[in-house]
């Protein structure tokens, strides 16, 4: 197509450049079917939030349902505590300062607090989990604002209600085991 294909190799070096620790050995279904019946081991209600949204809302095969599966175990290495007190503590720090093209400050013995903020609506779950995945771990609280009208005063359906999939999904730790995430609404 015009804007390129990604082979399973170019999907690898993606991976691993973020992360995470997987090989791809998929075999995509090309096809209008959504073929998300009985392919995918989900326990029912009890389950991870991440595990009922891969069995109801991804099609068997898709970019979404590969990423989400890795997500749902990932981890970052390095602990994200207040204090920097140990030399592992220092080492996880030059790693992760490394990462984000900065240098560490033996100065510095105390992690800050980062906050992210930020309008959420029709969003795709590529960008969610992906952004979940590049800042594991590295935000104290993310907050979300959705509102019920579009910038052009348009009514739209809130995706992110208390207690939907959607709304569980975002709280199920995939931005981090420590990382506290709202949502809050604007109604017009």
């Amino acid at each position: 197509n015009q804007f390129g294909e990604f082979d399973k190799e170019s999907i690898q070096n993606i991976i691993e450049r973020n992360y995470f620790d997987v090989d791809i050995d998929v075999d995509v279904e090309i096809g209008n079917d959504k073929d998300i019946s009985n392919d995918y081991d989900y326990d029912g209600e009890d389950s991870n939030p991440i595990d009922e949204f891969i069995a109801k809302e991804t099609v068997k095969g898709s970019s979404l349902r590969i990423l989400l599966s890795k997500l749902k175990d990932y981890s970052q290495p390095e602990a994200y505590g207040d204090e920097i007190e140990t030399q592992d503590d220092i080492e996880a720090e030059t790693a992760r300062c490394s990462r984000y093209g900065f240098r560490y400050s033996p100065s510095i013995t105390k992690r800050r607090r980062i906050f992210m903020g930020s309008l959420i609506a029709n969003d795709s779950w590529h960008v969610i989990a992906t952004h979940a995945a590049e800042a594991y771990g590295l935000y104290h609280t993310v907050a979300f604002i959705e509102s019920n009208t579009t910038p052009t005063q348009t009514v739209r359906e809130t995706r992110f209600d208390k207690g939907s999939l959607n709304y569980r999904m975002l709280q199920s730790g995939i931005f981090g085991p420590n990382t506290d995430v709202y949502v809050d609404f604007r109604v017009d």
